[in-house]
């Protein structure tokens, strides 16, 4: 078995179980803390995600130094070098931002976020933890991507899963054997990233290759890597500006439950990440491989069949999460009234972010040819426009405005993003890119899930419902399997392997 498919497998396994684990406690966080305590909690996951915007493309150019060095080993610096020189600087900048939150704490306790039930100190008090656990997660993000880099996919999603654990069912445990409040969760969480802080420190520095020349900080290192850095920080900026933008405006303007049924509909939306995620993991590291090799035959390759798997994951799942969206979260969240709130919100979601994550595999392909301009280009487009957008929007319609503006978003990025792509990389790619790996899978889905929606049998409820989303979900994925030829053809190798071993005379 190859490396690619190895490293599919055991993301698949590690980011399945963590996304599992976190849609299981959502309905136990409601039910322990209640809807507007959940609210801090949604807060908490914007906060750290949009803590990236300053992550200044060291993680995503130490991932990409460390692939290069994979494919020439006398090309680049040896990942320990890599890591000593980059790690400085990220410890620096992630101190920096957990001393700022801490500093602003009261301002966004009383000013920002708008608690009804809570008082004003539990929200401050619980914002100067989330601090905490920014700056302990900080640096676990640097050590996982030099791993990435080397294509470790095995013992990152062995970190992530007991990471995970440890985090979530301890949590968990803290809340019903402490005390049911959520400055509690977040005392937990401090302390369960400090151990896996020591965990990821560990584990990188027993996995990189040792090198006997090994000079500490390179400042050599700086002046080569960072065009790509400021590009890719400055992509990552405006997408998570892009990603994150509809929540801050609404958390500054709706009360903090409201906030929290759109957190659930975001939550829930997220779950197609953790399925094309395995793909990209592996994908990407490959991807840069071959490019330092120059060989385009195997990068076309790649890109095709990457792009043919992504599909046949999000629109199976994402279009049965989308038009069964309030079945479905009546089944995760057991509350009727919650899914009343949070079903409109969650179908628009997931249809936006099920073609963002067709697009992850072009933007994968433009950073690993070192191309950043085009993607930031179209996200400061898209920034722009979003923002007063979402201010509009959101003012008049609330949730619901603001997850129309993330739809509306994708649309035209999966429009315009990848003919602008084939412009300068893979020329000519483009019409094979959505006529043979993109919209045969998302048509034949359309196709199942929207028989499935007109054929659901009226008052179905429990595992019958659960059966039937299921089979839902696997007649979609058929379809789009077979709807492609990369994993046609993939499947028809594998039955005939099946075939050819029931043929075999016994031995």
């Amino acid at each position: 078995m190859t490396r690619v498919k190895i490293n599919i497998i055991a993301n698949f396994l590690g980011q399945g179980w963590v996304y599992a684990l976190q849609l299981v406690l959502v309905p136990i966080y409601i039910k322990l803390l209640g809807i507007e305590a959940y609210g801090l909690i949604g807060f908490f996951v914007v906060l750290s995600t949009t803590m990236q915007v300053f992550d200044l493309g060291l993680a995503q150019t130490t991932n990409r130094e460390v692939a290069r060095w994979s494919a020439d080993p006398t090309a680049t610096l040896s990942p320990r070098t890599i890591l000593r020189t980059l790690e400085p600087i990220y410890l620096f900048v992630g101190v920096l931002l957990s001393a700022s939150i801490v500093l602003l704490s009261p301002v966004i306790a009383q000013r920002l976020i708008k608690a009804d039930a809570l008082p004003a100190e539990v929200v401050a008090e619980s914002v100067r933890l989330m601090a905490a656990v920014v700056a302990l997660q900080w640096m676990q993000t640097l050590y996982l991507s030099a791993l990435a880099g080397l294509q470790r996919q095995v013992a990152i999603n062995l970190y992530r899963g007991c990471y995970a654990a440890l985090s979530g069912l301890g949590g968990i445990l803290a809340l019903i054997l402490v005390s049911a409040q959520i400055e509690t969760l977040f005392r937990w969480y401090v302390a369960a990233s400090a151990c896996g802080l020591l965990g990821a420190a560990l584990l990188v520095r027993s996995i990189l290759p040792r090198d006997p020349g090994d000079r500490g900080f390179q400042p050599a290192l700086l002046h080569r890597i960072w065009r790509f850095a400021a590009g890719s920080s400055l992509i990552n900026m405006t997408a998570l500006a892009v990603s994150q933008a509809d929540k801050w405006i609404l958390v500054a303007i709706v009360s903090l439950e409201k906030f929290a049924y759109y957190a659930i509909a975001s939550s829930l939306a997220s779950a197609l990440y953790g399925v094309v995620g395995p793909v990209l993991g592996a994908m990407f590291p490959r991807l840069t491989a071959l490019v330092a090799k120059g060989d385009e035959v195997a990068i076309r390759g790649v890109y095709s069949a990457a792009s043919q798997l992504v599909s046949a994951l999000a629109f199976p799942l994402g279009l049965t999460l989308a038009l069964f969206s309030q079945e479905v979260l009546v089944l995760w969240t057991r509350s009727e009234a919650v899914a009343a709130q949070s079903s409109t919100i969650a179908t628009i979601l997931v249809l936006g972010t099920m073609l963002n994550c067709a697009m992850f595999v072009p933007y994968n392909l433009q950073l690993a040819y070192g191309w950043t301009r085009l993607g930031l280009s179209i996200t400061v487009g898209f920034l722009v426009t979003m923002v007063p957008a979402s201010i509009v929007l959101a003012t008049s319609y609330g949730p619901v405005g603001a997850a129309s503006v993330w739809l509306a978003l994708n649309v035209a990025y999966f429009a315009v993003g990848v003919p602008l792509t084939h412009r300068r990389v893979l020329k000519g790619a483009a019409s094979a890119w959505y006529l043979r790996d993109v919209l045969p899978p998302l048509l034949a889905a359309v196709l199942v899930v929207g028989l499935a929606r007109l054929a659901l049998p009226a008052g179905i409820a429990g595992p019958a419902l659960v059966a039937f989303l299921i089979a839902v979900v696997l007649g979609a994925a058929a379809a789009s399997v077979l709807s492609v030829p990369f994993l046609r053809g993939w499947v028809g190798q594998r039955l005939a392997l099946v075939r050819a071993s029931w043929g075999r005379p016994p031995v």
